[in-house]
């Protein structure tokens, strides 16, 4: 009964479950599926001839096939404008809209027929855009434009473009940047209560600890404001964005090389040391270079872009394998922490590297990914290693702790002794003297006495000699003496008997 109970209770289960599938099939049947809009064609700015005799916007010739995976690149610093061009399709949608993402370039206009729809013009250094663009059904078989203009080195778009309805589309992309968001986010929390944490510390676990919540932060900030979903969704904080990734950039290298020194060692001829030094260094000449170019209203934007990006990725590469060699020759000695760490820091080492190389090789025509997942694991084996060396530390107090209750005990045991042994001295002396007096008056009488007189006599000095010898025994265990060591030859002593 209890058995077909139980099997009744799952076959319901599974029954309202393909329900729940089929339900929800049904209505994403019934809303038609996302259009991608792949017939694009490019043309520089000036590169035609004319303007168009319809509207008027964009050159009238020199259109070529774009294709869509392949940014195109300039020189740095490089203002070149490009034209990009598509037809609409049938918008059969309630809310029809567009989804481009990403979108390299710092000005953008976007135009659907003779109507801008959108614009854009970035006064910094962050050129990826996901622009989520709303139509209506009018718009359906009209030219849609859009006018890039370059000044970090690449436009245009690297993924497909979507067509389809506006929530459908808006809930597409708040996906795929809420990773970022909620990871940098919880970084960022927990490095908070770190630092609020750091306060209830003593000063030789404190520096450890805010070190590690110097990265955690860093971290946090780096993912947060590298993702674009909050580029587009607080423009007017954009250039407060890029100043905090580079602050989070600049004083997470000095943190790590710190952190890894006071947690696991100094390195291979104190190299990690030396590495610390010269981050330090470099950090606060890339901060100062910072400060000068924001008060100069980015005058030097492509010396600095220079230094803070392609000179710190190098050193970055450089420093990250000096971390991997020194955790791998200290694990390979023995050190558990150092161990973690090589595991951790290989979950983040392999797609960082990976990343920075491929960022080099397609000459920064890359956005950074797998490193903020990878990140997440090292992140967690640096909590690991400072939560062992806690657990260490309280270990050892424990130990401590027992051992000053046995010194305590046994101080204890000394004082009780002494006083002892002083009240042993007064009370033998004042006994003693006594005993010996009565001991020389009884050895007269026993030479003046008879033969039957002698034997008392005897018997009572022979009490007095014991009751002399229990008072030097009581002496001796008043004031004991240090434990003598000898070593004991058996085979010796046996001999001995042997010869007796």
């Amino acid at each position: 009964m209890k058995a077909s109970r139980k099997y009744g209770i799952i076959a319901a289960a599974i029954c309202i479950v393909i329900q729940l599938v089929l339900a929800a099939s049904c209505y994403g049947s019934s809303e038609p599926a996302l259009k991608p809009l792949t017939d694009w064609r490019f043309t520089w700015e000036g590169g035609g001839t004319g303007s168009r005799s319809t509207d008027g916007i964009g050159p009238a010739s020199g259109w070529e096939p774009y294709r869509m995976k392949q940014p195109l690149q300039l020189s740095t610093g490089e203002e070149k404008a490009g034209w990009f061009e598509t037809k609409l399709p049938a918008l059969i949608w309630n809310t029809p809209a567009i989804l481009l993402k990403p979108v390299y370039g710092i000005k953008i206009d976007i135009y659907v027929g003779q109507e801008k729809r959108y614009e854009i013009d970035r006064d910094y250094q962050y050129d990826v855009h996901h622009i989520l663009l709303p139509l209506s059904r009018e718009d359906a078989g009209q030219t849609l434009l859009m006018k890039i203009q370059g000044g970090t080195g690449r436009i245009g778009m690297d993924g497909p473009v979507w067509a389809g309805d506006y929530q459908t589309l808006l809930t597409k992309l708040i996906k795929a940047n809420l990773g970022d968001i909620v990871l940098g986010s919880s970084f960022i929390f927990i490095a908070l209560i770190m630092l609020i944490s750091a306060l209830l510390l003593n000063r030789s676990e404190r520096n450890s600890w805010l070190s590690l919540t110097v990265v955690i932060l860093s971290i946090g900030l780096m993912i947060l404001t590298y993702s674009p979903f909050v580029y587009s969704l607080f423009r007017s904080y954009g250039e407060l964005f890029q100043v905090v990734f580079d602050l989070g950039l600049l004083s997470l290298l000095p943190a790590i090389t710190y952190y890894f020194e006071r947690t696991i060692g100094p390195g291979y001829m104190l190299i990690i040391r030396m590495c610390r030094k010269f981050l330090v260094g470099y950090s606060l000449f890339c901060l100062g270079f910072m400060v000068i170019n924001l008060l100069s209203g980015s005058r030097f934007s492509d010396i600095y872009y220079f230094f803070s990006v392609k000179v710190l990725g190098c050193i970055m590469i450089v420093l990250l394998m000096i971390l991997a060699a020194s955790a791998i020759s200290y694990a390979a000695k023995g050190n558990r922490d150092a161990a973690v760490f090589a595991s951790g820091f290989a979950l983040f080492a392999i797609p960082a590297l990976g990343e920075l190389v491929w960022f080099y090789v397609r000459q920064g025509d890359y956005v950074l990914f797998w490193w903020k997942w990878g990140v997440l694991g090292f992140v967690i084996s640096l909590i690991m290693i400072l939560g062992r060396k806690f657990a260490h530390n309280h270990r050892q107090i424990v130990v401590y702790s027992r051992e000053l209750e046995m010194f305590n005990s046994e101080l204890q045991r000394s004082e009780k002794m002494e006083v002892i042994s002083e009240l042993a001295a007064s009370v033998a002396h004042e006994v003693r003297n006594p005993l010996q007096v009565t001991r020389g008056f009884l050895q007269l009488l026993q030479e003046k006495s008879r033969d039957r007189e002698k034997e008392y006599l005897r018997l009572a000095l022979e009490e007095l000699d014991r009751a002399s010898g229990i008072i030097t025994d009581f002496l001796t265990f008043a004031k004991p003496e240090a434990e003598k060591v000898a070593l004991l030859n058996v085979g010796h002593e046996f001999r001995h008997i042997e010869g007796i």
